[in-house]
């Protein structure tokens, strides 16, 4: 392995102007001409070594394009808008946050590398080079917010693998036309999503298969599945609704992200188990979602009711075990204690309480596969712990983040 690729993006930015990327330090001493010249070279150098490293088959990577418009906010619009940075500072950590409460990682096209064009060579000084140095250090700045995530191979800022036009192996007339049978309304439109289709799945070969194709809304899912169905290909509900998952997530408003920290994040990818467990609980909400996606109109709406009923779902098997459990002769004297509503409780507000997020916590990482005493005493064991108090506090996070009421 070449010494570029055992270095990250952020190493490579803090080795390039010579100071660890820290928020406060950056905006008393925002970067200047030099540092800029120093970082647009060996950024570059770094870029064209770069390899993805290989995503397990299981792992959601998605390759989220900041040229489409509904990710507009993941860095391109610093390039589009440069004159009005202060206007959409955060939305870029704001957006991959949104995507990371489902998706084991990201890959972003990233949008610095063509900032920093103007301060290779002798042009460094000139006017195009100035009105970009503002808008590269706001730019700088969202790196440092989610520099742990890209340390902890969580996001991946990459620059697109090269390719023409001509490679894209665009979908034939005939299949177009098939297209057009089997799906009603705008057939422009239609076209227009499956070229699309085809070349993010170009894309995904394009980066070894280390990424995984992007659909921005309903409609592309839709084409999608219709497309492979044309081709006569085999393929899972996971293959479809694990994209359409990706597209709700990030299409959601009402979602609370600043309740979720990036450590919050990088806390739950540790923890392997508690992040499935969790991604089970998201999943049952999509899958809702996706099977009666013809019944409303309103998204939003849709997923905070899914998400609630899911979770008072989850809070009536657990109050069922509580039940059960406490008339267990061991767990009687901490039994006589408990509220068997406690877990419900949490979707009217309780969400703060130590005891009810170390029964959240249980619920996700055991009861709701089938455990009853072991998940039980498992919940007792997490009251009794304050070493718990992490996965606790990361927890309650996460469901905060959804939008629930608190």
């Amino acid at each position: 392995m070449n010494n570029n690729q055992s270095k990250n993006f952020v190493d490579v930015i803090e080795d390039s102007i010579g100071r660890p990327l820290i928020r406060e330090e950056l905006l008393n001493h925002p970067l200047k001409n030099k540092e800029l010249e120093s970082l647009s070279v060996k950024l570059n150098d770094f870029a064209r070594q770069y390899k993805l490293p290989i995503k397990k088959e299981t792992e959601l990577r998605p390759s989220i394009s900041p040229r489409l418009e509904n990710t507009d906010e993941l860095g391109f619009n610093y390039v589009r808008r440069i004159h009005e940075s202060k206007n959409f500072e955060g939305g870029f950590t704001r957006e991959i946050k949104k995507y990371l409460l489902y998706c084991h990682g990201l890959v972003i096209e990233d949008p610095l590398l063509y900032l920093l064009d103007y301060f290779r060579g002798d042009s460094s000084n000139s006017p195009h080079a100035m009105e970009r140095v503002p808008v590269i250090n706001s730019l700088i700045l969202e790196y440092s917010n989610i520099s742990e995530l890209i340390r902890s191979n969580i996001i991946f800022p990459v620059s697109e693998p090269f390719y023409t036009e001509n490679e894209v192996p665009y979908p034939k007339d005939n299949l177009i036309n098939e297209l057009h049978n089997r799906i009603k309304g705008n057939s422009y439109n239609t076209s227009n999503v499956a070229s699309f289709i085809f070349r993010e799945q170009f894309r995904k070969l394009k980066f070894l298969n280390n990424v995984d194709s992007f659909y921005p809304s309903q409609h592309h899912v839709e084409v999608l599945k219709e497309i492979m169905n044309i081709q006569q290909m085999k393929f899972t509900s996971d293959e479809i609704i694990t994209p359409f998952s990706t597209n709700v997530i990030g299409n959601i408003s009402l979602l609370d992200i600043e309740n979720i920290s990036v450590k919050d994040i990088c806390y739950m990818r540790e923890k392997e188990e508690l992040f499935s467990d969790w991604r089970d609980f998201l999943n049952s909400t999509f899958k809702n979602l996706y099977h009666h996606s013809s019944d409303y109109t309103n998204l939003d709406e849709e997923f905070l009711s899914s998400v609630r009923n899911d979770f008072a779902n989850l809070g009536s098997k657990v109050n069922n075990k509580l039940s059960k459990a406490t008339s267990n002769s061991s767990l009687k004297d901490i039994g006589k204690s408990m509220s068997i509503g406690v877990v419900s409780g949490v979707l009217s507000g309780i969400i703060t309480s130590d005891f009810h997020t170390a029964l959240l916590t249980t619920l996700i990482t055991g009861i709701i596969s089938g455990g009853m005493e072991p998940t039980f005493e498992a919940a007792i064991d997490l009251m009794k712990n304050q070493s718990n108090r992490k996965e606790k506090k990361v927890i309650q996070n996460h469901f905060l983040a959804l939008g629930l009421s608190t």
